[in-house]
């Protein structure tokens, strides 16, 4: 499937589809639990729309119809905490349409995402904890070291 699917920016046509699927596969996060469907739906349409509006969003879709989209991740390089440190790549979220689930595209898109950020010397943090997130992690011990989640990071 990797030659078949490309990479884009996303646009304001977009901006539905990453909302709708942000919001419905965050709501059964342990983050969440206790908190009614209102209230969640609500306060985390801010934040989503907060994380949109400052950070970039890269569309995984297939090569031959752009339309298709597979997935897409939401992230933001933010300066370092102190002075004298470094960016900071902030991974605010990682989405995988349901039946395209287990072709690594989360993977392809964290990839591609570092890639075009040249992440040389930057520190990866996340601010969802996803299970796709904890399952990349899972499956590749060797950067797991490399990530902090941080929410508070989603301001």
């Amino acid at each position: 499937m990797s030659e078949d699917i490309k990479f884009r920016p996303a646009t304001a046509a977009d901006t539905g589809f990453i909302t709708s699927g942000w919001l419905k596969s965050y709501r059964d996060a342990s983050a969440n639990w206790g908190i009614n469907n209102k209230t969640y739906y609500d306060r985390h349409h801010e934040v989503v729309a907060g994380c949109v509006l400052r950070g970039a969003t890269l569309i995984c879709c297939m090569q031959d119809d752009p339309s298709l989209i597979l997935g897409f991740i939401n992230y933001e390089i933010l300066a370092g905490e102190k002075s004298g440190d470094g960016p900071r790549f902030v991974c605010h979220y990682l989405y995988t349409k349901g039946r395209f689930k287990r072709n690594s595209i989360a993977k392809a898109l964290l990839r591609e995402a570092l890639e075009l950020e040249e992440r040389e010397g930057m520190t990866l943090h996340f601010t969802h904890r996803t299970a796709v997130m904890a399952q990349i992690l899972r499956d590749h011990p060797e950067i797991d070291r490399l990530w902090t989640y941080d929410p508070y990071l989603q301001r």
